[in-house]
């Protein structure tokens, strides 16, 4: 009794791992399938990017991404005016879930990352939602690191180099270079 308890339990583990197996299979086949589809669609596409599965854009000749950009699971990157733009300059990372309006045109310089589920809109409707879009551009620095689950408002226009932006803050104005800023509204904590 006892002997088969044990074998019972070495075939649960298994078709543990062999499920293990099988997902982890997938999960690397449907990356590969998302960076070859991708890549063929964007405006520029550099060496050395890492696109993840469940990536989804608008206007994918308005995307650029240059060497060493990584792109991380179900991304979205929208746009509500076919002038809108986003450049993700070298070594960009963009976590998991995070959503990200270009309408007004975004530049993200150099070695910046975004974490898990960062919220960004470049555009507004003023005080009607019925209202055309007002795209408001946004540039950020190098070396920037935005914490997971914040929010960069259509009023902030530049994220200085070398800011942290602390996780959860909604980011409602400008942000100068090489400072911490948390909060709801964000505010500056510490000078770097």
């Amino acid at each position: 009794m006892m002997l088969n308890k044990f074998w019972n339990y070495k075939l649960l583990g298994l078709i543990g791992l062999f499920n293990l197996f099988i997902s982890r299979t997938f999960e690397i086949i449907s990356n590969k399938y998302s960076y070859f589809v991708n890549n063929k669609n964007l405006g520029f596409c550099g060496s050395n990017v890492s696109i993840l599965r469940g990536f989804k854009y608008r206007f994918p000749k308005s995307i650029k991404l240059y060497n060493n950009v990584s792109i991380g699971e179900f991304v979205s990157f929208t746009s509500e005016l076919n002038s809108g733009y986003i450049n993700l300059r070298k070594n960009v990372v963009i976590g998991r879930f995070c959503k990200i309006d270009f309408s007004g045109g975004i530049e993200i310089s150099s070695n910046s990352l975004l974490s898990e589920n960062v919220s960004i809109q470049t555009h507004d409707h003023g005080v009607d939602p019925r209202s055309l879009p007002i795209g408001k551009p946004l540039i950020i620095g190098e070396n920037v690191w935005i914490g997971m689950n914040s929010i960069i408002l259509s009023n902030c226009n530049n994220i200085g180099s070398n800011s942290i932006i602390g996780a959860g803050s909604i980011v409602t104005k400008d942000i100068p270079s090489n400072v911490i800023v948390a909060g709801n509204p964000a505010k500056i904590i510490k000078y770097i």
